[in-house]
């Protein structure tokens, strides 16, 4: 891994010594960050009936730790409309972390390479292939950082088609009967697009070629207007399909479901100050075992509203699903996954959320920003079932720009949580300082 550390070093400056500096573009940031975090931890014991009634370990957690990353990001530009891009994080870990070896880390975080891929525009043709950043409409649903291929096609109505590979199988070929067959995903999506008014539609599936296998998928629309001082956008997901029983261990195929809905109002309501609204409906799953809801199809984590703030995307306190259904302390994904026998994936609690948040952003003095956010959700079904009743958000932070490009970032989070099992109702409480620099 040094020696893959040493020539990538190596490649960009040769190519910062042999391109001009307008075909080649680097970007990118530096950050150390302190956490302190308090939250639980569950491991259910479930009865013969597979309930959670007689769970008994929930161990309170506490944690504090730094970490950091240096992220470079490079944009080779060969020729008008043609360019590779490359992204790198370089030693990323917690300080004094199991991989650190005393005077460097070791291969484990070194290095790691997220975006590579060409980017080649032809008149109203844009192909992208390699590993990149592949999103649908508000970065809900699909937003995979994966490899495939984007064909974007550039007319009165954009459109853009996409073919990912998942999961070669551990094999190049592909037989439904040995389980080799590939893990693919597809997409496609329409944008129309004005200066003050935005729509689209897409279409995600995930197919797996093997018997019993994962073949969800996803409908989507969004829009977006600006009227004046206030930008309104949102966002509906109707999901489908099936995951096999091969995937989850079950006796029969899982019937996926799950409607979501996100509205966003946002002004500028003084040339200082910046206020907002979340709104959220999410159904939860009331059924007996036969269906599962699914709230996206891949999660690099752009899309995150629990955490408003310069820790935004960070902090996410009510789990990977977010805000359209908390999962609390993990507890609902790791009883879905002893109750079905196996991993389940892209699940968040199955209770689902109504509700919704403020949030302002007010400019004090040049180079300093302050946010505050209050977020209230209530699980769309029986708590006896998906183990929460609500959940109250609070944050506040602060972003002072303390010298150019450079930024000391500080965060509160709390989650208050409601539930009908005394062992889960709690808090998730998270401070988190930052200081940065971008280039």
């Amino acid at each position: 891994m040094k020696r893959i550390f040493v020539i990538v070093l190596a490649i960009m400056m040769v190519a910062g010594m042999a391109y001009a500096e307008d075909r080649l573009q680097l970007t990118g940031q530096m950050r150390v960050r302190a956490w302190d975090t308090s939250g639980k931890s569950v491991n259910w014991d479930l009865d013969a009936d597979g309930m959670p009634t007689d769970a008994t370990t929930v161990d309170d957690v506490d944690q504090s730790y730094f970490d950091q990353r240096f992220r470079v990001g490079a944009e080779i530009n060969v020729a008008d409309g043609v360019k590779g891009v490359l992204r790198f994080d370089f030693a990323e870990d917690a300080w004094g972390s199991p991989d650190w070896e005393g005077s460097r880390y070791g291969s484990g975080t070194e290095l790691q390479v997220d975006r590579a891929y060409l980017d080649v525009t032809k008149g109203i043709v844009n192909v992208r292939a390699g590993q990149q950043l592949l999103p649908l409409g508000n970065y809900i649903a699909a937003d995979g950082n994966q490899t495939g291929l984007l064909l974007t096609l550039k007319m009165p109505v954009t459109l853009n088609l996409a073919y990912i590979k998942l999961d070669e199988r551990d094999s190049y070929e592909d037989e439904e009967d040995d389980g080799t067959a590939d893990l693919d995903a597809y997409a496609a999506q329409l944008t129309y697009a004005q200066d003050n008014f935005a729509v689209q539609a897409f279409y995600a599936t995930v197919k797996d070629g093997n018997d019993d296998g994962l073949e969800p998928n996803v409908i989507g629309f969004t829009g977006k207007v600006n009227v004046g001082i206030v930008t309104i956008k949102g966002e509906l997901d109707i999901f489908g399909g099936e995951i096999g029983k091969n995937v989850l261990g079950t006796a029969d195929d899982i019937d996926v479901m799950g409607t979501q809905f996100w509205g966003n109002a946002e002004a500028a309501v003084m040339d200082n100050l910046k206020v907002g609204v979340d709104l959220i409906y999410s159904d939860g799953n009331d059924s007996d075992g036969d269906e599962i809801k699914l709230t996206y199809l891949s999660d690099w984590g752009d899309w995150v509203i629990s955490d408003r703030g310069p820790f935004n995307t960070d902090i996410t306190p009510l789990g990977g699903a977010d805000a359209m259904d908390p999962d609390i302390f993990g507890a609902a994904s790791s009883y879905l996954e002893a109750r079905m026998g196996g991993a389940v994936p892209n699940v968040g609690g199955q209770g689902g959320a109504i509700g919704g948040g403020v949030y302002a952003t007010f400019t004090a003095m040049e180079g300093l920003d302050l946010t505050a956010q209050v977020m209230y959700l209530s699980a769309d079904e029986d708590s006896d079932t998906w183990f929460y009743d609500d959940a109250t958000i609070f944050n506040i932070g602060a972003d002072y720009m303390f010298a150019p490009n450079s930024h000391l970032m500080m965060q509160y989070s709390k989650t208050d949580w409601s539930t009908e099992i005394d062992d889960l109702d709690d808090s998730y409480d998270v401070i988190v300082a930052q200081i940065s620099i971008d280039y």
